[in-house]
């Protein structure tokens, strides 16, 4: 008998199932239809909350429907030293990052900054470069960000 769905697929739990996963949707982590709750799952009695928390249940694939979804465009990403890591998070966590940034967040230098701008250019991703100036002492700084993508 052919499988209905793949681990990693997203499905939806029926509304007329178990009353605390009706209606929930989840990811199949499992051969056996094991269904994993990400984020937020409720409990038995269906009504109270646990906020963070990850479930995992098996669940009947006749009570299971896939969910159409846009597929993300992952992009593999070549090995980066750890500080090119450190810096590529932090543009990716706060939007941007500038060499006073950098001092201060994560101990290293504007020129330490500025390499590590370069190494993960030559990596392939796409860094934004925006000049600007304090408004208080006018002095100028780079700001840089992860370009959007068209």
């Amino acid at each position: 008998m052919a499988k209905k769905f793949k681990i990693g697929d997203t499905v939806r739990v029926a509304d007329n199932h178990f009353d605390w996963c009706a209606g929930m949707i989840g990811i199949i982590e499992g051969a056996r239809y094991s269904v994993n709750f990400p984020g937020e799952t409720r409990g038995h009695d269906g009504v109270e909350t646990v906020p963070g928390s990850e479930d995992c249940w098996y669940i009947d694939e006749e009570y299971l429907t896939l969910v159409k979804q846009e597929q993300p465009v992952r992009t593999v990403r070549p090995h980066l030293s750890p500080l090119c890591s450190k810096v590529l998070k932090h543009i990716e966590r706060c939007g941007h990052i500038t060499a006073r940034d950098a001092m201060i967040d994560l101990d290293i230098t504007s020129a330490s900054l500025a390499r590590r701008i370069c190494d993960l250019e030559d990596a392939g991703i796409n860094i934004q470069r925006l000049a600007a100036s304090n408004k208080t002492t006018g002095k100028q700084y780079t700001r840089y960000s992860l370009e959007k993508a068209a």
